[in-house]
């Protein structure tokens, strides 16, 4: 029986494992929240390591707030690059694999097509340049480890787009939004999924090995305008959504234009059918979810 330690499982992604590993034999997970271990504790996760035989880790604890990240760059740096250079050397030293959740954000728009794996990339802000560094760590390490790059994360948990649009549009008559930013969508359920199917396939140690990084979203580009309409459609509410410009809608850190993610390296390497965003929203809202 192998255990699988999951971080940061207050967090939309975490909570979605959690619910798909309830049916899972021949793994045990164990899901840890900061109260009971603080990944930035350095002795602490040497106490930790050295009580419990991890086979797998997949560390879903992030400081996600990326405005917030410009005025505390120093927590930004301490969750998503410091705490991750410890797990590599605890991963190097026990022998376990690191499976590390990172981000669009490592990119800086520049393309018009999907990113690739091996795309140079150039975070932009706080945030994005701390999860770069956190992955650079890795990669930096003697670990075996997975990075999967995500985009636009949404779940029934949290805050999130989807939730945030659902909850406006039934109080406002019309709403703002993007039409200039590119993405893939990608629900949280489908991706715990994936994650689930990954580390169980034959080709997981292999990547692992190699140190291998893969890009996860659902299929397809869409702007947040796009993404919005479609919400508002599936749950059949009355608000309107109106286009604008990033111009007009300024935010303290400077978005990517465009980050969507090409993810047929991990469809393929993994035997893993990604479905349309589409279908995956209306597969979660159908389920009475988020409403």
């Amino acid at each position: 029986m192998k255990t699988v330690l999951v971080t940061g499982s207050e967090g939309q992604l975490a909570k979605h494992i959690s619910e798909e590993s309830r049916e899972e034999k021949g793994l045990t997970f164990i899901f840890l929240e900061k109260r009971n271990l603080n990944i930035a504790n350095k002795e602490r996760l040497e106490d930790f390591f050295n009580s419990k035989k991890i086979d797998i880790l997949i560390n879903c604890a992030a400081f996600t707030n990326v405005d917030g990240a410009e005025s505390d760059e120093e927590r930004a740096n301490e969750v998503n690059y410091f705490a991750v250079k410890y797990l590599s050397e605890f991963a190097e030293i026990h022998d376990f694999n690191f499976v590390h959740i990172s981000t669009d954000y490592v990119f800086d728009g520049k393309k018009r097509f999907p990113y690739h794996e091996k795309d140079k990339t150039n975070a932009l802000g706080a945030y994005a340049k701390s999860k770069l560094k956190g992955e650079e760590a890795i990669l930096n390490s003697r670990c075996k480890s997975i990075i999967l790059r995500t985009s636009w994360l949404y779940s029934s948990f949290g805050n999130n787009f989807v939730k945030t649009i659902t909850s406006l549009a039934k109080e406002r008559e019309s709403l703002k939004v993007v039409n200039d930013q590119f993405g893939s969508p990608t629900s949280a359920q489908d991706f715990s999924k994936a994650i689930i199917h990954m580390i169980k396939s034959e080709a997981f140690h292999a990547a692992s090995k190699k140190k291998e990084i893969f890009h996860f979203s659902n299929s397809e580009v869409c702007s947040w305008y796009d993404f919005a309409v479609e919400i508002i459609k599936a749950l059949n509410l009355e608000c309107v959504i109106e286009p604008c410009s990033s111009e007009e809608y300024k935010t303290e850190v400077e978005r990517p234009p465009y980050s969507a993610l090409d993810n047929n390296k991990f469809s393929n390497n993994f035997d893993f059918k990604i479905d349309h965003w589409k279908i995956a929203l209306n597969n979660l809202l159908e389920k009475n979810l988020i409403r």
